[in-house]
């Protein structure tokens, strides 16, 4: 059996039937011969299958940190107005 076969085909199972036990699983495929010592490796894939990745997550860490920085900004010299004019004086200095 090629090394992630039996990952392979524990995720094929869960898309193709996701409200499925572990120990469901672990039966359809030990008819299809292949052998699990426990359930857990099942338990991992079945947990991590549907989440975002990191890379995505901290993408949109990031992104939001940036808008919560952006707010304390405005905030800081009270209003909108005040913070379009500060930056435009800033893209002065910096040209």
């Amino acid at each position: 059996m090629p090394r992630g076969a039996l990952s392979a085909a524990i995720r094929e199972y869960l898309t193709k039937h996701p409200g499925s036990t572990a120990a469901e699983v672990a039966a359809k495929l030990t008819t299809k011969g292949f052998t699990l010592k426990s359930n857990s490796l099942i338990y991992d894939i079945k947990s991590k299958m549907g989440k975002p990745t990191n890379r995505k997550q901290k993408k949109t860490s990031a992104v939001f940190d940036a808008l919560k920085a952006a707010k304390v900004f405005v905030d800081t010299v009270d209003g909108e107005k005040n913070a379009v004019e500060a930056l435009q004086c800033y893209q002065k200095l910096i040209n």
